[in-house]
């Protein structure tokens, strides 16, 4: 570990300087994102506007780093016109010194739906095809448990919520008067 990720993780034990620094990090990593993506795709600010059907002023707003009123549609309208996903995660301080020291251009750019690896094609043996068509069609029932799948330990999410309400019956129930 670097001391720079050292010190940092020192400075982030301090709740009024964790919040601002995590929010300005987080401006500038989405600000940036933007702005390489949009170079990857050799993009023009008004080429990302007219994709995005706004004005080529509110894509130079996004890409400032100083921009800190994020609206989650507008986000939502990039990922769409650079046809990759948007993702919204709540994560805890402590690994902010590892994006930090991962933050470069590599680690910013995307690659576009139609060219995903993870989402070409893959050759399959003869046998094995027909196989996986009918197991593609066993796995359109969301009733199946998570040993039915090959999704590890996750549960479909209305048989997961199912099971917590099960499991959470009479223990902590919360108060009326308690606000979420």
């Amino acid at each position: 570990m670097s001391d720079i990720s050292d010190a940092l993780r020192c400075e982030l034990r301090d709740p009024e300087y964790s919040e601002g620094y995590a929010e300005s990090f987080l401006n500038s990593y989405i600000a940036t994102q933007i702005k390489v993506i949009r170079e990857q795709r050799e993009m023009k600010q008004s080429d990302l506007a007219k994709a995005m059907n706004t004005s080529q002023t509110v894509v130079s707003r996004i890409e400032n780093v100083n921009y800190s009123a994020w609206n989650i549609k507008t986000l939502k309208r990039v990922a769409r016109a650079f046809r990759v996903r948007l993702r919204v995660s709540f994560e805890t301080y402590g690994t902010l010194p590892d994006e930090v020291s991962k933050f470069d251009r590599g680690s910013l750019q995307r690659t576009e739906r139609e060219k995903d690896p993870g989402l070409l094609e893959r050759k399959k043996p003869r046998g094995q095809a027909l196989d996986e068509q009918r197991l593609a069609v066993n796995d359109l029932n969301p009733r199946r448990t998570a040993d039915e799948h090959d999704w590890g330990n996750t549960l479909p999410v209305d048989q997961g919520l199912s099971d917590l309400a099960q499991k959470g019956k009479g223990q902590n129930e919360p108060q009326s008067d308690r606000a979420f």
